[in-house]
């Protein structure tokens, strides 16, 4: 299965440490570096400040992110993420969202769709019965 690029998005607020955030992004999702990372600070809607943290890879790396994701997931939110995979694709676009505070404290990517989440964007060449079969034999091979 190609894939073209993986995003990473994510926000750390003023009460946050970014640093703390960003190593731990960088150390539980494989194939990421600090170099790949970019940061924006924004002032929220009550003027505090909020950074925004962006980071791409292209291919080849971006395969080794994606699956590297995937393989340290448990086999629980593999198997959520492909019961609720109809609504995570946008195109050739797979939208996963990750608990932020379980990557920090436990250094586990955990899917999570709500607020505070590290989000990953990954732009693939596969359809959708491809990219069920790539997730499924991840979450068989354990």
């Amino acid at each position: 299965m190609k894939i073209h690029s993986v995003s990473i998005f994510f926000f750390a607020h003023e009460t946050e440490d970014s640093s703390k955030i960003l190593d731990s992004v960088v150390k539980c999702i494989p194939g990421l570096s600090l170099n790949d990372f970019s940061a924006e600070f924004l002032e929220g809607h009550h003027g505090n400040r909020i950074g925004l943290f962006r980071a791409s890879v292209t291919s080849p790396r971006a395969k080794e992110v994606f699956q590297g994701t995937i393989r340290s997931m448990d086999k629980a939110d593999i198997v959520y993420l492909l019961s609720t995979l109809v609504n995570r694709l946008e195109k050739n676009r797979l939208h996963i969202r990750v608990d932020k505070q379980a990557l920090i404290a436990e250094c586990k990517p955990r899917i999570k769709d709500g607020d505070d989440v590290v989000k990953i964007q990954v732009s693939l060449a596969a359809t959708k019965d491809e990219l069920k079969a790539e997730l499924s034999k991840i979450a068989q091979d354990g």
